[in-house]
C-alpha cells in the first residue's frame, strides 16, 4: 500500500509528491471482545474450543457450515503475518475478565508472533 506523505503527516506538506510505501495490504480480523467473552463462557467446559482462534468464523452471522471454512482463511492469513487483528471492546467485558485477557495474550503470542501452531493448521 503505498499513499502520498501528505495523507499520513497532514502538518508536512513541503514535499506532497512524496509516497509511502506502508506494506502490504492486510486482511482484517475484527473481534468484538465481549462476544467472544459470551462464546468463552458457552464453551467454558471445553478448554480446546474457547481459544480466541477457535472463535474466529464464529462471530460472523453466517451459517455454521461455513465456519470451518472460515476459520481455515483466518488461521491462514494469521500464519503468513497477511491479517491485522482489531480488537474491540473490552471495556465491556465483565465476566471472565482475567481468563478473557489471558486468551488474547496468548493469541497474540502463537498467532502473531509465532505465526501459529503448524500441528494445528488443519484442525
Amino acid at each position: 500500500v503505498v499513499v502520498p506523505k501528505s495523507q499520513i503527516k497532514v502538518h508536512e506538506r513541503k514535499d506532497e509528491a512524496s509516497m509511502v510505501d506502508l506494506g502490504p495490504a492486510r486482511f482484517p480480523i475484527f473481534i468484538r471482545i465481549s462476544d467472544y467473552a459470551k462464546f468463552y463462557e458457552e464453551n467454558k467446559h471445553n478448554k480446546q474450543h474457547r481459544s480466541l482462534i477457535h472463535y474466529l468464523g464464529w462471530q460472523l452471522p453466517l451459517s455454521p457450515y461455513t465456519y470451518p471454512v472460515l476459520n481455515q482463511c483466518f488461521r491462514k492469513y494469521l500464519s503468513q503475518g497477511k491479517a491485522v487483528v482489531i480488537i474491540d471492546g473490552m471495556d465491556e467485558v465483565t465476566n471472565h475478565r482475567t481468563d478473557i485477557n489471558r486468551e488474547i495474550e496468548k493469541f497474540m503470542n502463537l498467532w502473531i508472533d509465532e505465526r501459529g501452531d503448524p500441528d494445528d493448521l488443519e484442525t
